[in-house]
């Protein structure tokens, strides 16, 4: 055989092993390689979302679209959830590209901690003491209304920058699929109830809305704040208007305009583990006739913070439809719970006479 046949012979088996593989290949890879390069929520409608869970080990949260009410957390007896953290977190994961894939054999799922959750996972106190539920750093899931899963997404291990190079990241994994993926950057969510409900008891705008206030600690005579007009200045009944610290009123006003809690009383705590054995009130009055009356602990709880009661009402009756509604609303979610709010801010709420009052030149 001539050296020309043979570079040809040669060539075309070349062809053939190359062909080979290739076919071979394409069959093993899996269908997800298409992934790269999409979107980690490439092709979900999250505006058919019905309810989203975040677990880690041992927590869950759980949050349920209410319709008008917005998304709401399930474990905080349904209180609103943090909407602008929601949709950050959802912004966020739009953006995230999945840039490589990695195959999950011989135990690779398991190194990145992206392994199937066990028994017991995002249930607190499951398992032996300093040891969590087998499974993932974190999980995220989205149901329908039918409750059927949309998608989900398991987080595991950041990929750590060596000496010798690399591009950071976390290694995920979507769930039925037997392969992790790469993301450019760290994707990390709560999944503790108390991180996602929204913090904000009153939302009203302190010149617009507020119409009066009237404020008695416990024991103590009722302080009567009031204006007649948005944006005029307090008037305190049986206080000449230049006796008046005018500046301390608005700052208890604007406490009041944008009240936030710093959490949920536990359930199995008292009142007088809450320091509720005292209380004093504040009556809060809009424009629209809404009334907002809360009742605000005289001490420090268990934990140092004070607690309180709201519950809103109309000061007129048969007011406007919309303000009866809202009135509906609030109450639906906020009644009948104890906030926890910072001390400086129930000593603000609870202040005597003399503290709004100019001193005696």
């Amino acid at each position: 055989m001539s050296l020309k046949k043979m570079s040809i012979g040669s060539g075309v088996l070349v062809l053939l092993a190359l062909l080979v593989y290739t076919l071979n290949s394409g069959r093993n890879e899996p269908q997800s390689e298409g992934r790269v390069g999409r979107s980690v929520l490439d092709g979900v409608r999250m505006e058919e979302a019905a309810r989203v869970v975040i677990s880690d080990p041992r927590n869950r949260v759980t949050m349920e679209n209410n319709g008008p009410d917005g998304w709401k957390v399930l474990e905080n007896n349904g209180l609103p959830a943090d909407s602008k953290k929601m949709n950050t977190m959802l912004s966020k994961m739009s953006d995230i590209i999945l840039a490589r894939r990695i195959s999950g054999k011989n135990g690779k799922l398991a190194e990145l901690k992206l392994e199937n959750p066990g028994e017991g996972y995002g249930q607190a106190g499951i398992g032996p003491q300093n040891s969590a539920p087998q499974g993932p750093s974190m999980s995220f899931s989205v149901f329908d209304k039918q409750g059927q899963p949309m998608f989900s997404l398991y987080l595991g291990k950041s990929r750590q920058v060596s000496m010798g190079g690399g591009d950071p990241g976390q290694y995920i994994r979507l769930a039925g699929d037997d392969d992790a993926y790469l993301i450019g950057e760290s994707l990390y969510m709560q999944a503790t109830p108390e991180d996602w409900i929204s913090k904000t008891l009153l939302d009203v705008h302190v010149d617009s809305d507020l119409k009066s206030m009237t404020i008695a600690a416990p024991g103590g005579a009722p302080l009567e704040f009031s204006r007649k007009e948005p944006g005029l200045d307090w008037e305190l009944t049986g206080t000449p208007a230049e006796k008046l610290k005018k500046q301390e009123v608005k700052s208890m006003a604007s406490t009041l305009a944008t009240l936030k809690m710093v959490h949920v009383a536990p359930t199995d705590k008292t009142p007088a583990d809450l320091g509720r054995s005292r209380s004093g009130t504040v009556v809060v009055d809009l424009f629209d006739n809404r009334r907002y009356t809360l009742s605000v602990g005289a001490d420090k709880g268990f934990d140092d913070y004070r607690y309180l009661t709201i519950e809103a009402a109309l000061s007129v009756p048969a007011s406007d439809e919309k303000a009866s509604l809202e009135v509906e609303r609030f109450n639906r979610l906020y009644k009948g719970q104890f906030f926890a709010i910072h001390d400086f801010e129930a000593k603000r709420l609870q202040q005597e006479r003399k503290a709004f009052l100019q001193e005696a030149q």
